[in-house]
């Protein structure tokens, strides 16, 4: 089996826009510009998989993890029957690009099994989340959040929270200037670890869904209603928001 994640925005192949006529005939180009940058991405991270051409009937299984809006809440699960990108013509360009890759012809395919969804908090947006209080019926409610580490004299992790940077086993194990093993390209800052980490529990999601779900309920045993303690500043991206997110009821 082979198994690999293009990072990108992929583009709906299908839908033509008019634009005018050449030597008697009618010009139709491609309505989505995404859909050349796309398919150069998937042939580029294919190629790196490709062990020859593949013979007979092929089976694929793909998943599209599409950009959380800008609006949404920080710890919302997104539906994705609005996003723009009709999921068939998702599959066409990703098809397409593989033959002669992967196979010789997208004719191949004989089992497609496809599905799209909107990228978890911290695959692509980030969010810092501030501590806030409610009162419902005498009780205090408090919305988990994320905590800054710190080495000033006198701070002291606040009760309840848990560390969960490195070495701890909630750490994210993508640094800043590894190599992204995904795409072969350098980490360059704290988005691209984090996108990292977020990427590796999609894949997991997709391909061992068994798995991801002991990890899901792991988490949310040891993590839910703590705040979660990490060395990364408030406004920047971490990978505790990922981690905040599934232990307070997302990513089920």
């Amino acid at each position: 089996m082979i198994t690999f994640f293009v990072a990108g925005h992929a583009g709906p192949q299908g839908s033509k826009s008019y634009k005018g006529h050449r030597n008697g005939k009618p010009v139709l180009l491609e309505s989505s510009k995404r859909v050349a940058p796309w398919r150069q991405a998937v042939v580029a991270e294919a190629v790196r998989h490709a062990d020859g051409l593949l013979a007979g009937p092929v089976g694929v299984r793909v998943q599209f993890i599409l950009p959380r809006p800008k609006t949404a809440p920080a710890r919302s699960v997104v539906s994705a029957a609005r996003r723009i990108g009709d999921l068939d013509k998702l599959c066409r360009s990703t098809l397409d690009a593989l033959s002669d890759v992967i196979y010789r012809d997208d004719a191949q395919v004989v089992d497609l099994r496809a599905s799209k969804r909107v990228a978890l908090p911290g695959g692509n947006t980030w969010r810092t989340h501030h501590h806030h209080h409610r009162h419902r019926r005498g009780f205090d409610v408090r919305t988990p959040k994320r905590i800054q580490r710190q080495r000033t004299k006198g701070w002291r992790m606040p009760e309840g929270a848990m560390y969960v940077g490195r070495p701890t086993k909630w750490g994210n194990p993508y640094r800043v200037g590894d190599v992204n093993g995904f795409t072969g390209f350098d980490i360059k800052d704290a988005m691209d670890a984090v996108s990292v980490y977020a990427a590796e529990l999609d894949v997991l999601r997709m391909f061992q869904p068994e798995s991801f779900a002991r990890l899901v309920g792991e988490i949310r045993t040891e993590l839910a209603g703590r705040d979660l303690a990490c060395w990364c500043p408030l406004d920047q991206p971490c990978h505790a928001d990922v981690l905040l997110e599934i232990a307070n009821g997302g990513a089920s």
